[in-house]
């Protein structure tokens, strides 16, 4: 029978993982940080595949609740505008390369994802809806 490794005491060479965070630490590693990054330099890129085109890269440095000085970069819209010395990112405290700029955040892909998603499930049930009628010799109204 697996036990959690609660159960076991002492230290044990395979930590207890998943489920709820357990400590403060856990806790502010889990929420997102919101901070005021210092532009350090913007300039145009290739785009990560040959049909993306141009982006705008942009290196900024800001300060981590729980690291310290971090020193990151973005790749956004070449339409992009940066307005000033200063840009407001969205990170992850205490993980290195977790950070954006604010309203980066790519959701149109996620929505596309799910709504191709809901696609094949409805068109999966007329097709079976469709096979289970013709197995079962129910004809269908023209």
């Amino acid at each position: 029978m697996l036990r959690d490794c609660d159960d076991i005491g002492g230290d044990h060479p395979f930590p207890r993982t998943g489920g709820a965070p357990t400590s403060a630490s856990d806790q502010a590693s889990t929420r997102a940080g919101i901070a005021e990054a210092k532009v350090v330099r913007t300039f145009e890129t290739k785009g990560a595949s040959s049909r993306s085109g141009p982006k705008l890269a942009v290196e900024y440095t800001f300060t981590d609740a729980a690291t310290g000085s971090r020193s990151e970069r973005d790749d956004v819209p070449i339409s992009w505008k940066i307005d000033g010395p200063t840009v407001t990112v969205e990170y992850l405290p205490g993980v290195a390369d977790s950070s954006r700029l604010k309203g980066n955040d790519r959701s149109m892909r996620v929505y596309l994802f799910a709504a191709s998603c809901v696609w094949l499930l409805v068109e999966g049930y007329n097709v079976w809806s469709m096979a289970h009628a013709a197995v079962h010799g129910k004809r269908r109204r023209r």
